[in-house]
């Protein structure tokens, strides 16, 4: 999903979380938002919370899985969990992957990204949404093959 703010962006996935709850298939503790950083978690929490939506910000070791709200969580921190539904956010070429400009191994810190990236991906058990801004999108998605992608703009 390509945005033109990020307000959009967290507009566009509480409608979408509201759609998906209201279908009866999911509930909101099925579905995360994951970023790279916590900034953006916060603002999707506030989102959320505008429209109503249970949410919960989470860090490493403090998971309640079964609780019914929307787990927000670093990229990082969502290693080695799983979830039906999961909004990655925030997926500009500037943070997903982050390059410190004095950083001595780019070649690394871009791995390192592509790894988290992917990672990242594969805790969506059924339903992945990518949304990423129009212009400077992370590289990483212009490496995933276009025939399994839906494109939509919010």
């Amino acid at each position: 999903v390509t945005y033109d703010s990020a307000e959009d962006a967290l507009a566009y996935a509480a409608k979408k979380i509201v759609s998906l709850c209201q279908s009866g298939k999911y509930r909101p503790g099925d579905i995360a938002i994951l970023s790279r950083n916590k900034a953006p978690l916060t603002d999707a929490q506030n989102a959320l919370r505008r429209q109503n939506i249970s949410c919960r910000m989470h860090r490493d070791g403090d998971f309640h899985i079964l609780e019914n709200d929307v787990k927000l969580v670093t990229m990082h921190s969502a290693k080695g969990l799983e979830f039906p539904v999961v909004f990655m956010i925030d997926l500009d070429d500037a943070r997903i992957p982050f390059i410190h400009w004095e950083s001595q191994s780019k070649d690394g810190d871009e791995l390192q990204g592509r790894k988290l990236f992917y990672m990242s991906m594969t805790r969506a058990a059924e339903r992945l949404y990518l949304l990423h801004p129009k212009r400077n999108r992370s590289r990483f998605i212009r490496d995933l093959d276009q025939q399994t992608i839906r494109r939509k703009q919010c």
